[in-house]
């Protein structure tokens, strides 16, 4: 049987290691890898280190080491990434040597962009399935305003014709069609907000108002189609947010529609909003008087994937959505569930008021 010492599992394991001294003389190298990288230990030892192009180190790293500090870098070398771990070497106090360990990230790399690639493809998926669920009654709410848009330009035409269009009057319809424009005009805006990624907006402030109108915007058709009572508490006094906009809409709008589901369960079907000022947080709380959320389940209701609605109609991202996007924000997504009550709590961080009237 062969005896393993330390150097032969060093040799074979899939990592590269190797020391550079003070003189910048490569003392040491061993490794898997170096086959890999194209590295003969027998030729370059004793060489320049940094004359050697495979070696995955550049001299800034190590001079960096060389005076005391340990961290990691990655680098692409020939097409491949590879991650190494830098570590100064110390004898009687004083750093004689930088050592290195390298290990190839290159499938990791590929992995996780796989994963974040899958990830924007569900949100955009999840994104495409709300839009087809709020489609017809957006159409519904942008029918109200064109119908009175339609009702007194055709009064306004009647009465051009008969010679009898005063000033008084061509000031009033004309003031409800633009009031009836700026209608359509909020709701197209909030669909196209909504129908985009915006993984990737700055953090700005956001007021609290502002998300819950806008959820509550896309929300109240599909509410009121269903049936379901749709109550809003406000706050007398608005509260401002960090974060995107954009995002935290979504999320809002996420655990709507989830109280939406739940409460079409029951004959009477009832969701209210409300937000609660904590001091330097704030809550925004969706209340349902659907029949409550099992013990066995509520373990797996953030979990992708997870539902209990129809798979034609939900692929189970909804909430696991809305809980990754709050996090984004430093918050937390949390519920409490009895039989014929579940609140969905939202909770962010506040902009101090000081921090506020300042940027005013």
């Amino acid at each position: 049987m062969h005896s393993w010492k330390l150097e032969d599992i060093i040799f074979h394991a899939p990592i590269l290691c190797f020391v550079i001294d003070r003189d910048e003389q490569l003392i040491l190298l061993s490794g898997g890898l170096a086959d890999q990288l194209g590295l003969k230990p027998e030729e370059e030892l004793g060489k320049p280190a940094f004359k050697i192009p495979a070696l995955p180190i550049k001299r800034s790293h190590f001079r960096k080491a060389l005076s005391g500090h340990t961290f990691s870098i990655t680098l692409s070398v020939q097409g491949a990434s590879y991650e190494t771990s830098l570590k100064p070497l110390e004898t009687d106090g004083e750093i004689h040597a930088v050592m290195g360990m390298t290990a190839d990230m290159t499938k990791h790399l590929q992995m996780e962009q796989f994963l974040d690639d899958e990830r924007h493809r569900l949100l955009a998926s999840q994104r495409l399935n709300s839009l087809a669920g709020i489609a017809s009654g957006l159409a519904h709410e942008i029918n109200n305003p064109l119908a009175i848009i339609s009702g007194y330009a055709e009064q306004l035409h009647a009465q051009a014709q008969k010679g009898q269009l005063s000033g008084d009057r061509l000031i009033f319809s004309t003031s409800k069609i633009v009031e009836a424009c700026t209608r359509c005009h909020m709701i197209i805006e909030s669909l196209k907000h909504f129908a985009r990624d915006g993984s990737h907006d700055p953090f700005e402030s956001c007021s609290v108002n502002d998300i819950v109108t806008v959820a509550l915007q896309l929300s109240e058709q599909t509410f009121h189609a269903m049936g379901v009572k749709l109550e809003w508490r406000r706050l007398p006094h608005d509260i401002e947010l960090k974060g995107r906009r954009l995002q935290l809409i979504q999320a809002l709008f996420n655990v709507l529609s989830n109280a939406c589901e739940a409460s079409l369960q029951v004959k009477e079907p009832k969701v209210s909003i409300q937000v609660l000022d904590h001091g330097d947080r704030a809550s925004i709380e969706v209340m349902d008087n659907g029949p409550g959320i099992p013990e066995s389940l509520r373990v797996k209701i953030f979990e992708p994937f997870f539902t209990t609605k129809d798979q034609m109609r939900s692929v189970g991202v909804g909430l696991s959505t809305a809980k990754g996007m709050v996090e984004e924000h430093e918050g937390r997504i949390s519920f409490i569930s009895t039989p014929g009550a579940t609140c969905f709590s939202i909770s962010l961080p506040k902009i101090p008021a000081r921090t506020t009237e300042q940027a005013s």
